[in-house]
């Protein structure tokens, strides 16, 4: 009952930051991570922000058919901001030796900011 009532409660925060423009928005969608780029296998929850600027070290979700990464077998991608130039921004998973193969991924192409992710098992 207390995660419920915390979850509850960041929600509510979430929606007042929201409407005081501090983002422009914020949603939750269920993920499913595959392979190990963000750690070990994952499913859950997430919720995100549409932040006015992202910086270096925040988790974003893009598509990565929106930026010609077409032969990739995911609808999403969760990956970290470790670098931006001249408006692309560098993606990583966290566990990756290598960074995304896009040659840049700009700011209207980024679906949202992961600020929390909330894990579910599934026995």
């Amino acid at each position: 009952m207390q995660k419920l009532t915390f979850i509850f409660i960041v929600l509510c925060v979430l929606m007042v930051i929201s409407i005081t423009n501090i983002w422009t928005g914020f949603l939750w969608t269920s993920y499913h991570a595959f392979g190990e780029s963000m750690g070990e296998n994952k499913e859950g929850i997430v919720i995100c922000i549409k932040p006015i600027n992202y910086k270096v070290g925040d988790v974003i979700i893009y598509d990565p058919k929106e930026v010609n990464w077409t032969w990739c077998p995911f609808d999403t991608i969760n990956h970290r901001i470790i670098d931006i130039q001249d408006g692309c921004y560098i993606m990583k998973g966290d566990a990756n030796k290598n960074t995304d193969p896009i040659s840049c991924l700009t700011k209207d192409k980024i679906i949202c900011k992961v600020i929390i992710r909330i894990p579910v098992k599934n026995d």
